[in-house]
């Protein structure tokens, strides 16, 4: 019935694709928190700070590269979704869930253009790539400085 109606099939599988990525991000999210000394929330605590500005003042910046991590692989997982389209939509209703990667996959497999499937692929493949260099030097800006 969702996967039908072209208002809600993309959001389905973008509910989806967050559900499979939520386990991922959540370890990284972990291991980012055990990183932490705890004598840094006990000196925190000695000087008076309050829950809330252990956590704004401490946690979130040396928590900053788990999140611009965990920011750039989910952005490079929305642009490379697949899987999900060709096995719930196969990029209808209307084509409203068509993703870059399945229209390259029909270029190539279905259409038998395998060689302007590959140039697509390559574009692609560098878009990504730029996209990631301007993300991790407008997230770590002053990690570079």
């Amino acid at each position: 019935m969702w996967l039908k109606n072209p208002s809600q099939a993309l959001g389905v599988i973008a509910f989806m694709s967050i559900w499979a990525g939520v386990g991922f991000n959540m370890i990284i999210y972990l291991s980012g928190l055990q990183y932490i000394s705890p004598e840094l929330y006990e000196a925190a605590e000695i000087d008076g700070a309050s829950s809330s500005q252990k956590v704004l003042l401490i946690t979130m910046p040396l928590m900053k590269r788990s999140f611009v991590f965990i920011f750039m692989t989910s952005t490079i997982a929305a642009l490379k979704i697949f899987t999900q389209v060709f096995i719930l939509t196969r990029g209808g209703p209307i084509n409203s869930t068509l993703t870059i990667v399945y229209l390259i996959f029909n270029i190539g497999r279905e259409n038998m253009q395998v060689g302007l499937s590959s140039a697509h692929s390559v574009i692609f493949f560098f878009v990504v790539l730029a996209l990631s260099q301007l993300q991790s030097k407008w997230l770590l800006k002053e990690d570079y400085a």
